[in-house]
């Protein structure tokens, strides 16, 4: 159904012409691949364009991020691994509630995971892979806040049975980082 409707919208917005847009459908049906994704593979119409199209065709709000420096607290809202997990990114604030650009708004489980994640509602807008590619190159890494997130440090100062087996792992990690054919994936 919605494929139907960005055919319309392409034809309509003079994107392509019938001839054309049948054209694309045997060559895409002969490259076993859906029609939209061979149209934007082979450049007939621009990644934004298609992805706008994308946004009226389900009825989303899209957004353009190639031009837009979003804020340091802004990314900081969610983790880079969620952002990444979910090509969902955080590019400000909106009537009090934190706007998200992904690859596909339309999924109810992610944007309701997104929103207990921020602790709030969020507003979701569909953006193609370039503007959330550029956005996550936006994101700072904090190992240290990484880290603390995944370990809870409290716990390992408190105990200095888990400190010393920490440290002795460390230092047959770095042992064995030493022997030949015995790289760690660091």
């Amino acid at each position: 159904m919605r494929v139907k409707k960005i055919e319309q919208l392409l034809l309509e917005g003079n994107y392509l012409l019938a001839e054309k847009l049948d054209a694309m459908r045997v060559e895409a049906e002969k490259a076993h691949k859906p029609l939209i994704a061979y149209i934007a593979e082979q450049g007939i119409v621009k990644e934004e364009d298609l992805t706008r199209l994308s946004a009226v065709a389900m009825g989303v709000p899209y957004v353009n991020l190639m031009n837009m420096t979003v804020p340091d607290e802004v990314t900081k809202m969610l983790p880079r691994s969620t952002a990444e997990t979910y090509m969902a990114v955080p590019f400000g604030m909106q009537q009090g509630k934190l706007a998200v650009a992904m690859l596909d708004p339309t999924n109810i489980q992610a944007v309701d995971f997104l929103s207990r994640k921020v602790g709030s509602t969020v507003t979701v807008y569909l953006a193609s892979r370039a503007s959330i590619d550029r956005v996550l190159g936006q994101f700072h890494s904090d190992v240290a806040a990484d880290v603390a997130s995944a370990i809870d440090v409290a716990r390992v100062d408190d105990h200095p049975r888990l400190q010393s087996k920490m440290r002795n792992r460390c230092k047959i990690w770095f042992r064995m980082r030493l022997l030949p054919g015995h790289s760690m994936p660091f």
